[in-house]
């Protein structure tokens, strides 16, 4: 070992001292040279790479590349184990020391203040918190507080359990003020448009009892409009349409509040509110009601009182038998009606059950021994007796029932 320092001495005393004709020392082995087993060293080879086993400082800067020539790259790179990153250490302005590595799989940079050991070592590098608010800093705008940001490009770090908040800072507390976080689009034909906002505005600044609403505004044929609004209350405003896919609309609390379902008219006195309904069949239906409160349905958005029909007025086609012997048969929703050929004698029809005011029935006859009784609710031209072949036709008020035609087929 003593022989090659020798060696190494002489040729740096004699390039020392080579004066304005100097001689070129291609190829320089330090040591027992790069990567010797027993003594490590350095080499210099005709190329000018350097690689040494040990350390390498510099009492000034450290300069890689060239400007707009050669790019420069600083490599770190893990030790063995799994338990060593590489790392960039720094020393702030007050001696302190910070070791900046990456951690696994790329997911974000990492700062401890020791060596590193752990993937999981130190903190996240994150933009300072800043916890004065009474001056805050400008953060990419030329003007302090203007609340312009020329950018803001990043993550904000995640920790299961907490939030992380973007804090926007305003110093005057008005009611009618608030921060916005806005949206714009920079080109050659719209330099500075501003294409969208999501404010923070205040409502009331009395002390205990300040309140605010949350405002989204988007552009629509160049103009900026409020689409939709989160008072102080919880109550939200949307100037479009609402869609829920998927989902149920449900208005107030069981048992707590009640719940208020409104559609308003329309301009023009030919647009009254609806509820569109569809059917299993994917039929669709519009229920809405007359000036005078008549509930009816139509099968396209009705402009007029006469539109559709009323609703209870719908019929099933369906022809339904009654049940043998039921003096009372129900005629719910329904319009025709067959007597069954088992009826028994003496079990007569005093009244017809579950019916709307304003309700038509036909009864179809089919056994002798059925008969209709005129009187009390019933009012007929007389008994009919359901012979097989006739009809009889009544209509209800609400409380009786009219016969308006008998047919003997």
């Amino acid at each position: 070992m003593r022989k090659r320092i020798v060696i190494v001495g002489i040729c740096a005393l004699g390039l020392i001292g080579i004066g304005a004709s100097p001689r070129y020392l291609e190829e320089l082995r330090i040591g027992g040279g790069y990567g010797d087993a027993a003594d490590g060293g350095a080499d210099f080879d005709k190329s000018g790479n350097i690689a040494t086993d040990g350390s390498v400082k510099a009492t000034g800067g450290v300069e890689v590349g060239q400007d707009s020539t050669s790019r420069g790259m600083v490599t770190a790179w893990d030790g063995t184990g799994g338990n060593t990153p590489g790392t960039l250490k720094l020393g702030s302005t007050n001696g302190t020391v910070g070791y900046v590595f990456m951690s696994n799989d790329r997911s974000g940079l990492r700062i401890h203040s020791s060596l590193p050991t752990s993937d999981t070592d130190g903190d996240w590098v994150k933009a300072k918190t800043v916890t004065d608010l009474s001056s805050p800093p400008a953060i990419g705008g030329a003007t302090p507080n203007t609340g312009l940001f020329t950018s803001v490009t990043g993550r904000v770090p995640y920790t299961p359990g907490t939030v992380k908040p973007l804090v926007a800072h305003h110093q005057s507390r008005v009611a009618g003020d608030g921060v916005a976080l806005r949206f714009d689009l920079f080109d050659s034909n719209y330099a500075g448009k501003e294409y969208g906002n999501i404010a923070g505005v205040i409502v009331a600044n009395t002390a205990g009892s300040e309140s605010g609403k949350v405002i989204i505004q988007t552009i629509n044929a160049g103009s900026l409009a409020t689409r939709f609004t989160f008072d102080n209350s919880g109550n939200f405003t949307a100037t479009g349409d609402a869609t829920l896919q998927g989902g149920d609309l449900i208005c107030g609390i069981g048992g707590q509040t009640r719940g208020v379902f409104t559609a308003y008219q329309g301009a023009g006195g030919t647009a009254p509110a609806v509820l569109k309904l569809a059917s299993a069949a994917g039929i669709t239906y519009y229920f809405f009601v007359e000036d005078d409160g008549t509930l009816k349905v139509h099968n396209a958005l009705p402009t007029s009182n006469s539109d559709g029909g009323e609703v209870g007025s719908q019929f099933s086609s369906t022809i339904a038998t009654f049940t043998a012997n039921d003096t009372t048969p129900s005629v719910l929703g329904g319009l025709l009606f067959r007597v069954p050929g088992t009826w028994t004698a003496g079990n007569n029809i005093t009244m017809f059950d579950n019916a709307d005011a304003g309700q038509q029935i036909v009864v179809i006859g089919g056994d002798t021994d059925c008969v209709v009784v005129d009187g009390g609710h019933l009012k007929l031209a007389g008994n009919w007796t359901a012979t097989s072949g006739k009809t009889l036709s009544l209509v209800f008020d609400g409380t009786d029932w009219y016969e308006t035609a008998r047919a003997d087929n």
